[in-house]
């Protein structure tokens, strides 16, 4: 495992087979922590880009710290405030970890599941992928499923979010929090990490070098039309 001073890193390198341990990863953390190091430009390091280190981000905004202070987020902001800017179609893979969690001998996040409390964030990722789906089938049913859905029967309706009626994919329902709105069908993929740093702004979240370049940049986040949820598209 290569040594990296990322404060995202949990994991320990080590340099002699005696003291190394067997550690099972994902296909991006694996990335994230063995090939951080390959040689490339600096601001091409998969360390360094977002589709890598996104899990290790998400874990350290529950159970890390703010390094410039060394205070834990869940002591500047409580337990349920953080869990909720996990978007819950991620929340299966940390839900039995996280209730585990100690601090201080106590489990912080025994009571949360993976939708309580509700997220802030509603994950459109599969919305996106089923509507250009759909359109390049080229058929009346995958046409009307993504343009109005509502006109299929109900059992041939596809329901991406079991709690929200299947919708038209042609109305600008994607709204940023600065006013504009776009279509869930042209919207691209960001870093989410600069919008969470902007709601939580009493610590200073461990983001990435290279996304701090973009502080000025206007992000992408969203909110949807009569919910009080943002919206995220391809945020991994």
């Amino acid at each position: 495992m290569k040594d990296s001073r990322s404060p995202l890193k949990v994991a320990e390198g080590t340099r002699k087979l005696k003291t190394s341990k067997v550690l099972h990863l994902c296909s991006e953390c694996h990335t994230f922590l063995v090939r951080g190091g390959t040689k490339c430009k600096p601001s091409n390091y998969p360390a360094k880009q977002w589709s890598y280190m996104w899990p290790a981000f998400y874990w350290d905004l529950l159970t890390g710290e703010d390094t410039s202070t060394e205070v834990p987020f869940h002591q500047t902001y409580d337990v349920e405030t953080l869990w909720r800017f996990i978007p819950e179609t991620l929340r299966k893979y940390w839900i039995e970890t996280i209730r585990s969690f100690q601090y201080d001998e106590e489990f912080l996040y025994r009571h949360v599941s993976v939708n309580f409390p509700k997220s802030h964030f509603l994950d459109c990722t599969a919305d996106y992928q089923h509507f250009w789906s759909d359109i390049k089938e080229y058929t009346f049913k995958g046409m009307l499923q993504a343009l109005d859905p509502q006109r299929l029967k109900k059992e041939d309706q596809r329901r991406t979010h079991e709690d929200l009626e299947p919708e038209s994919k042609i109305l600008p329902d994607v709204l940023c929090p600065w006013g504009c709105s776009e279509f869930l069908f042209r919207t691209k993929g960001f870093d989410p990490s600069l919008v969470l740093q902007n709601h939580l702004r009493f610590a200073q979240l461990n983001i990435p070098g290279t996304t701090t370049r973009c502080i000025r940049l206007k992000p992408l986040a969203s909110i949807t039309f009569g919910t009080d949820r943002m919206t995220l598209t391809q945020f991994c």
